[in-house]
Order: structure tokens, then sequence, then C-alpha cells
């Protein structure tokens, strides 16, 4: 995951120093994709990892690969779908829903950063224990409900003041 970003991060870079504009960008997104397999080229550890046979079956790996395939969807259309779904459903947007924009941009990331970092350790986490599911459900949600109380507290008592200093 952290070769996706930082291959990501440099060719951005390299591309911007170059001078490409937005060509640059776009060449920074698509190859970020082809990590995984510079990762394969240069990386022992990765070839032999690459090389090892699952017990489950095709079928099983392609069920399971549908699920990984619409999660990732499902959160692209929760980090990027709010503002086109807001474009197809209002006419004319204007400076209101510029406004509401960023109210959903600026709360929402700071609960999808960190769920997103965090998703394959929780992935893992209930594999671990899928003998019993709603037990190992517990402290997750104890714990996201603990720290999104102290955030909702903190928002209410901080928002409206952080607000107005950074917006006016």
């Amino acid at each position: 995951m952290a070769t996706d970003a930082v291959s990501r991060v440099v060719i951005a870079l390299t591309t911007f120093i170059a001078g490409w504009g937005l060509v640059g960008f776009l060449w920074a997104t698509v190859g970020g994709a082809l990590s995984w397999l510079v990762l394969l080229i240069v990386s022992p550890t990765a070839r032999a990892a690459a090389l090892l046979r699952t017990p489950g079956s095709a079928r099983t790996f392609l069920r399971g690969a549908a699920h990984s395939i619409a999660a990732a969807g499902a959160s692209a259309i929760l980090v990027m779908g709010f503002p086109v779904l807001l474009k197809a459903t209002s006419g004319e947007l204007g400076a209101a829903g510029g406004v509401v924009i960023l109210a959903v941009t600026l709360t929402r990331a700071p609960l999808l950063v960190p769920l997103t970092a965090m998703q394959g350790n929780l992935i893992a986490y209930f594999v671990d224990h899928r003998a019993r599911r709603l037990r190992a459900l517990l402290a997750p949600a104890a714990l996201v409900a603990g720290v999104g109380t102290v955030g909702v507290v903190a928002a209410g008592l901080l928002g409206p003041w952080l607000i107005r200093t950074a917006f006016g």
C-alpha cells in the first residue's frame, strides 16, 4: 500500500517539475496501479509470496475478489460520489453548493482516512476471529463509539470557532 502511494507521489512530483501539468497527474494516477509489478521485479520476498498457493478454489477466490471489488467501489462512491450526486440532483449549485460540499468534505475526511488506513488490519482481525464474529465486533465497535463520542464533543465545542477562523 505504501509502495503505491510513494510511486504516485514520485510520478506526480517528477511530472510537475517537468512541467507536464494535468497530464502528469493523470500519469501519476495510472502509474501507481503498476507499483505491484515493480515490487515483484525488485523483491525476492514478493515473488516468493506471489508463488504461494491458497487452500481455496478458484470459485472461492473469485467470490472474495468480487467482495473486495464491491467494497472498493462503495468506498469510492463515499469518497467521490457526493459532489457528483449533488450536481446531478441540483441544477445550479452556486455558493450554497460549494458550502455544502466543503462541509461534507470536512466532516467525511476525518472519518474515512483512518478507516481506510485501518481497513486491512480490521479485515485480518475479523478473519482471525471468524468463529465469534459478534464478540470480535464488540471491541472495535466500542473503540469507534468512544472515539466518535470524543470527536462529536470536540466538534461541537471547537467546530464553530474553527469554521469562523478558517473561512471568515
